[in-house]
């Protein structure tokens, strides 16, 4: 997982590369979600 360090997150700069969406897509919603639970 990423950790923020110095960083406080992310910037939109519109350049290339530049991380906008993050999203998950599974076929085992229930697998994925206590995949997360535990993790998080």
């Amino acid at each position: 997982m990423w950790q923020a360090g110095d960083t406080e997150g992310y910037s939109f700069t519109g350049r290339p590369g530049t991380p906008i969406w993050f999203e998950l897509v599974t076929t085992d919603m229930a697998a994925a979600s206590s995949f997360y639970t535990e993790v998080f």
